[in-house]
């Protein structure tokens, strides 16, 4: 996409240090080669973290830092008096054309979180920010609720009555770490400075045609008089100035949705019709776990002009490594599941669906994991029954409330590889009611018996009586292969066969318990019969990382998703 850039945001310097998601090296080998980012700065105990809030990717060293208070906004001021000299109500009459008038700022502060439409809550907010009479804590209290309240319906930026509406906040809590490409856009008030201005599809690019107007208290806003056509998805990128004037291009912080493209994150107004994108929950909190994390989707092409369309959901752990290397937090390379997506939709080899990507943290392997092992005399893991609750009870009553999707088991998938793996084969067996679609990629199906105890996924879906009555379906694969002499053992702390033994035993214990019904042809554009309810894929020696998961994606796809 042809756009104006700058060399920072050309800039591809990596900000952050790498680490496995398990601090002690010797994990990673079985629990996944599956690595994250971790900003200098984090700690990495990961019982520690289990009972805290994690981190995010944000930049913690400036989480609290709030922009200097802005009153440069356009106002008209006028006291109302009770009539006898004393003055009891402000009313502040918007100046600019970015906000409506009507209602005083008392009012004006509440509406701005409790407004029943989005384009309300903006005018509200305009006011509000505007008034300078109102405390700071009133106003940065009134933006907390705007901000929520629009992202919990249309979200940012905000389109109706013919305009589109962009907003800006100027505070580092609304402008997190988005892209782990280039520090050239992070956040910092030297790299924020006016003016600051909209550039995207709709204006060429133009940095300078569309200036946003400083409110007032670190807010910014800015009106483009034209909604986007159907089928447009109108990229876009704010750009601001640094400590030598030089112009900085970065994505809006606010915007539900966006990609990853050359030049790092850009945002967009809408979705289009050839291909699908990316959006954003800012925040789900764990009740179990008690932390809380930000969830990514790819949403499919024409969500946004399907509109009465409803459609099935794929939850895929590991989200930080789903879309882009990009994406804070992110392994070395990356799975690329939305462009696999695209692909198989696109192509008529799948039908439309969602992925809910849900980032792993600090206490992954006490997430993952069903029960408690002991490696290296330590005891680690066993809290995957409240990972699957924050699944089901949290994230998932979330995503169907913002999103048009079929909430019924039938219409819903869960994967992932190696340890997410075993946790999703532990949730299809758990929670079976929830998900009939259950999917797992190299998965460390012998956890609960490194140490020598026997309390493993193989032995709990063994023990499990009428596996063939529940209507589920399921997809394994590998790479690796057997010892050298032919033999299947199963893997060890430090065994690079990419857990092939196990795969295969799962596979033995699903057909033994009737779940039999294989693809007829495994690598047909669409599979048949429509009845198949187990699929097994063994990629001779492939490694156990995202690369390699990535190259077997479609074939989950098209399994679930048969069109």
């Amino acid at each position: 996409m042809a756009r104006a850039t700058s060399a920072g945001d050309r800039s591809r310097a990596r900000k952050a240090r790498l680490r496995f998601c398990d601090p002690r090296p010797l994990f990673a080998a079985i629990f996944a080669a599956t690595a994250c980012v971790v900003p200098e700065g984090t700690p990495l105990d990961a019982q520690a973290q289990d009972a805290r809030a994690q981190d995010t990717g944000a930049d913690s060293g400036i989480t609290d830092a709030l922009a200097p208070v802005d009153t440069g906004a356009s106002v008209d001021v006028r006291v109302q008096t009770d009539g006898a000299g004393g003055a009891n109500a402000v009313d502040v009459r918007d100046a600019g054309g970015d906000g409506a008038d009507g209602a005083s700022p008392a009012d004006a502060c509440e509406l701005a979180g409790a407004a029943g439409d989005d384009v309300s809550a903006f005018d509200a907010i305009v006011r509000c920010a505007g008034d300078v009479s109102r405390s700071d804590t009133v106003v940065r209290g009134a933006i907390a609720r705007f901000v929520s309240a629009v992202e919990g319906r249309g979200g940012f930026p905000i389109i109706g009555g013919g305009s589109v509406r962009f907003v800006y906040v100027r505070e580092a809590q609304y402008d997190v770490e988005d892209d782990r490409s280039s520090t050239s856009e992070d956040f910092s008030l030297e790299r924020r400075a006016e003016p600051i201005t909209v550039a995207g599809d709709f204006n060429a690019w133009n940095e300078r045609s569309l200036a946003m107007r400083a409110v007032g208290r670190g807010l910014f806003v800015a009106t483009h008089a034209t909604e986007p056509t159907a089928a447009s998805r109108w990229g876009y990128k704010f750009v601001a100035r640094d400590g030598a004037a030089t112009t900085v291009y970065f994505s809006d912080p606010l915007s539900r949705r966006f990609q990853y493209d050359t030049n790092g994150r850009i945002s967009f107004v809408r979705g289009g019709s050839s291909a699908g994108h990316l959006e954003w929950i800012r925040s789900v909190r764990a009740t179990r776990l008690m932390n809380e994390r930000p969830i990514f989707l790819y949403v499919p092409p024409g969500y946004d002009q399907r509109a009465s369309d409803r459609f099935s959901v794929l939850y895929l752990h590991d989200g930080n490594n789903a879309f882009d290397v990009a994406q804070p937090r992110s392994a070395p390379a990356s799975w690329d599941v939305d462009a696999a997506s695209d692909a198989e939709i696109l192509a008529g080899r799948a039908s439309p669906f969602i992925i809910v990507a849900i980032p792993n943290n600090d206490a992954r392997m006490n997430e993952y994991t069903h029960t408690t092992d002991v490696i290296s005399g330590m005891r680690l893991g066993g809290r995957g029954d409240d990972y699957v609750d924050y699944i089901v009870s949290d994230v998932k009553p979330t995503v169907d409330r913002r999103y048009r999707t079929r909430a019924s088991r039938e219409s819903t998938a869960i994967i992932g590889s190696s340890l997410g793996g075993l946790i999703s084969f532990h949730a299809g067996l758990r929670r079976p009611d929830v998900f009939s679609m259950v999917g797992g990629m190299s998965s460390t199906f012998e956890w609960g018996g490194f140490g020598g105890g026997t309390d493993t996924m193989l032995a709990r879906f063994g023990a499990t009586a009428g596996l063939s009555g529940r209507a589920q379906r399921f997809y394994l694969d590998s790479g690796g292969g057997p010892a050298g002499d032919g033999t299947c053992t199963f893997d060890g702390v430090d065994d690079p066969r990419d857990n092939y033994c196990e795969t295969l035993e799962m596979r033995r214990i699903l057909v033994a318990a009737g779940i039999n019904t294989f693809p007829l042809e495994p690598d047909a554009p669409v599979l048949s019969p429509r009845d198949a309810n187990i699929y097994h894929w063994y990629e001779r020696g492939a490694p156990h990382n995202e690369t390699a998961w990535r190259q077997r994606f479609f074939r989950a796809v098209r399994f679930f998703f048969a069109p």
